[in-house]
């Protein structure tokens, strides 16, 4: 399956990125400062800002290549603590080989400040998205690329933990890459985070990274935060934006389901939203197994974008996602349901239907359906005893498992 998926998606063509502009092409900044010199490196605009870093548009002296240079941030002042965790992230990201990654050239130190430069690109998502949203399909083909990127980085035992549009560049064409891992932990071979840390906060962490126990998180962690760009992809937005910051945390942490995007944007493809929701799992083992598993759907979604519809879920599956979604409405159905069994119409109709069954078991002759006075509708699944208790028997198996 994750064979077909890199198939997929090594056939499907860059989505086309929105024009990006001469700006973010080449630089935040309309006029350059002055050039500078640092170590074997001309330093030209800034590109960006980061929490451990400043990235510049840079030029190697004697090769002329271009690269993008990431300083970091208060260079030989930085605590030892600091220094190692830049240098880490640089090397991880220099040991993975992957398309959808960034390629790091060179990892070094200059005038006692730690650098690392990678391949410079035309601009990133967050910029894209600033310009509109992209059609479903470039969505989920952007989300199919980034997701094979980050089960490679998984493959590898690094955990990224800043996946964020900010992070991920875009060349020319519109191809995707997963950049700065400066916040990546390694993962045990069973997925799970073998170092503490800090913890981040920010729209696209999960729930257990708001609680700051690094080792509590699971290569799942970083299922969700696809699911929070897939969802910006869908909607425009992320989840809780207009909430305060309390508030958003408050419901960040809670059990209650993310929004649904088709309450945002009412023509989502359903599939796409049932996928997107699916990483948005407030508990870790609802999420996908995987990335690769992710990227499966999203092949398989796009492979049959113009065909016939995927296979749908069971009916028991949408009703337990239902019922997870609108927990009062549920609770108020079951005690609904609960009244209609034991209301006296409820007893009526269960009595006049063991009356029927005996009459046609001593004539002979089949039951008629001869509705009386108190047959409704809403109690017509209880009329016989042996029904009543099926129901019975199904809604006890039902309100278990949710």
């Amino acid at each position: 399956m994750y064979a077909d998926a890199r198939a997929a998606a090594s056939g499907l063509g860059a989505p086309r990125a929105p024009e990006l502009g001469s700006d973010l092409r080449h630089g935040l900044c309309a006029m350059d400062p002055p050039v500078t010199q640092f170590g074997d490196y001309v330093l030209f605009e800034r590109l960006g800002r980061g929490g451990s870093g400043i990235v510049f548009r840079a030029q190697r002296v004697g090769s002329g290549e271009m690269v993008a240079l990431k300083q970091m941030r208060g260079g030989a002042h930085a605590t030892p603590d600091e220094r190692q965790a830049f240098l880490f992230g640089a090397e991880t990201a220099a040991g993975l080989h992957h398309p959808g990654i960034v390629r790091v050239r060179d990892v070094g130190e200059s005038d006692n400040c730690p650098f690392f430069t990678m391949d410079l690109l035309a601009g990133d998502l967050a910029a894209a998205l600033d310009l509109g949203q992209p059609p479903p399909p470039h969505a989920a083909r952007w989300m199919l690329q980034i997701a094979l990127a980050v089960q490679h980085a998984h493959s590898c035992n690094v955990l990224h933990r800043d996946l964020k549009p900010a992070n991920i560049l875009l060349d020319e064409t519109g191809n995707p890459f997963v950049s700065d891992f400066g916040s990546a932990k390694r993962l045990s071979e069973q997925g799970r985070c073998l170092e503490s840390g800090e913890g981040l906060i920010g729209f696209y962490v999960a729930p257990e990274q708001a609680t700051g126990d690094a080792r509590a998180l699971t290569h799942r962690a970083d299922i969700y935060s696809l699911g929070v760009i897939f969802y910006e992809l869908l909607t425009g937005q992320v989840p809780y934006e207009q909430l305060a910051f309390a508030d958003w945390v408050s419901e960040l942490v809670g059990p209650d389901p993310v929004r649904s995007p088709h309450e945002l944007e009412a023509n989502v493809n359903r599939h796409l939203e049932r996928i997107c929701l699916k990483c948005l799992e407030k508990e870790p083992s609802r999420r996908y197994e995987s990335a690769a598993h992710l990227a499966d759907e999203l092949a398989r979604v796009l492979s049959d974008w113009n065909g016939p519809p995927p296979p749908s879920e069971s009916a028991l599956s949408r009703a337990l996602h239902w019922v997870r979604r609108h927990p009062l409405r549920a609770a108020w159905l079951r005690r609904y349901s609960d009244w209609c069994s034991r209301s006296p119409c409820s007893r009526c109709c269960r009595r006049r239907g063991s009356k029927n069954g005996a009459r046609s078991k001593r004539t002979g002759s089949s039951p008629t359906a001869k509705p009386g006075p108190y047959s409704f509708s809403c109690v017509s699944l209880r009329i016989a005893r042996s029904d009543a208790e099926k129901n019975r028997a199904f809604e006890s198996c039902f309100w278990r498992v949710w």
